[in-house]
């Protein structure tokens, strides 16, 4: 209920466009998040059995978004503010969409464009000071928005479609077994019914031979038309089992792209300022703090952040006590946790402050690094006693850069 308010509140002003600031920008450029749809032609109407061989696992995805407010059709304004336009178009009368996937992509000024991660947004600053207009790209939203779509059709709804035609086919084999076997105990039930009403037809004739040629009564005539309609359903069977099977075969052939409907624009702008690079630095360290946390608490560890030093306070610790996190394990075991966290996978640096509590608590000082924080899969990366397996050597220095494969080597395996 909450995510549909939003969505009713903000859609429109998300499909107007915000801009945002990127300090790692060497110039401006524009990110769509927009939805992504794969559909199925469904199979032919009266074609008892069909829709069950098109639905067997593999055949079909959930469908993985709720639609907006407004349905496909909607109007969508562009990020230049211009007049609406709708694009994209309702699900076409005997289709099914498999999935809707959620995706995002970067288009420079030149019109390149190409997917990016949709966490990208969460680590980037509104600018609400900076108009559209100050901003030549956005002028531009319009034609550069159209050739976005037509990137976003052909490139990423169409491998879409083809990631789903190759799993059907990759299944099809024990599809096609599955399908069989439930036609041929179809069979095997009729024939059975089938065996049982002939027995009672010739029971009743021999019934009425030995009564005198009198009529068996309603009884013999609804075991006859019972038999009749048991030797139909038999030949409908035989029909039905080569549509079936074809459905089947034709499955991934029903498989197309479907439309792509945009969900938000973003013109981003760079920002030279050194407290906005800050800041950007800052959101990634708290999703990485966010991950560490998060996976100590699910090994039954209680874990207090002591991050900031009115944090650190509370835990009877100094204000800066060279670590984030202070977890104590079910077995009464205590880390001291220090977390760094990087948008892609760039080295870390650890501070003297840091460097001195490693080499002073040993084996309790554990590193956690979560690599690509600004991706859909951020890794965490632990290394324990830091100080032995990577700072030693440098001992003399004020701060250490350790690179992601130093840190891959240290890591522990569990």
């Amino acid at each position: 209920a909450l995510s549909r308010q939003v969505r009713d509140r903000f859609a429109r002003d998300a499909l107007r466009g915000g801009v945002f600031t990127d300090p790692r920008a060497e110039a401006p450029y524009l990110v769509h998040l927009a939805l992504a749809s794969v559909e199925q032609e469904t199979a032919p109407a009266g074609e008892a059995g069909v829709q069950a061989a098109a639905d067997a696992p593999g055949a079909t995805g959930q469908v993985r978004e709720t639609p907006l407010p407004g349905g496909p059709d909607a109007a969508q304004p562009d990020l230049a503010g211009a007049a609406p336009r709708a694009f994209g178009g309702a699900t076409a009368a005997g289709r099914e969409v498999l999935e809707r996937r959620l995706v995002a992509l970067r288009q420079d000024a030149d019109g390149a464009t190409a997917e990016c991660p949709v966490e990208h947004l969460l680590l980037l600053r509104g600018a609400p000071e900076v108009a559209p207009g100050a901003v030549p790209l956005a002028g531009r939203g319009i034609g550069l928005r159209a050739s976005a779509a037509e990137y976003a059709g052909r490139e990423v709804a169409a491998r879409l479609a083809e990631e789903h035609r190759a799993a059907l086919r990759t299944e099809m084999p024990e599809q096609r077994r599955r399908t069989a076997v439930g036609l041929d105990l179809r069979a095997a039930d009729l024939a059975r019914r089938r065996a049982a009403l002939a027995k009672g037809v010739a029971r009743g004739g021999a019934e009425q031979a030995a009564g005198g040629g009198r009529p068996g009564g309603a009884g013999a005539e609804e075991k006859r038309a019972a038999l009749r309609a048991v030797v139909e359903e038999q030949r409908a069977l035989s029909a039905e089992r080569r549509r079936v099977l074809a459905a089947v075969e034709t499955a991934p052939d029903r498989i197309a792209a479907g439309a792509v409907r945009f969900l938000a624009h973003a013109l981003v702008v760079p920002a030279r300022a050194s407290e906005e690079l800050e800041r950007y630095d800052a959101r990634v360290e708290e999703i990485a703090v966010r991950i560490a946390a998060g996976w100590e608490r699910e090994r039954g560890a209680e874990v207090r952040d002591v991050s900031r030093p009115e944090l650190a306070r509370q835990a009877g610790l100094p204000d800066w006590p060279g670590f984030d996190l202070l977890s104590t394990r079910p077995d009464g075991a205590v880390r001291n946790v220090e977390v760094k966290g990087r948008a892609g996978r760039g080295g870390v640096e650890v501070e003297n402050n840091e460097w001195k509590q490693a080499c002073h608590l040993g084996d309790r000082y554990w590193l956690y690094v979560v690599l690509d924080c600004a991706t859909p899969a951020p890794r965490l990366v632990r290394v324990r006693d830091p100080f032995s397996k990577l700072l030693a050597a440098s001992r003399a220095s004020f701060a250490h850069v350790i690179s992601a494969a130093a840190l891959m080597e240290a890591a522990e395996e569990d």
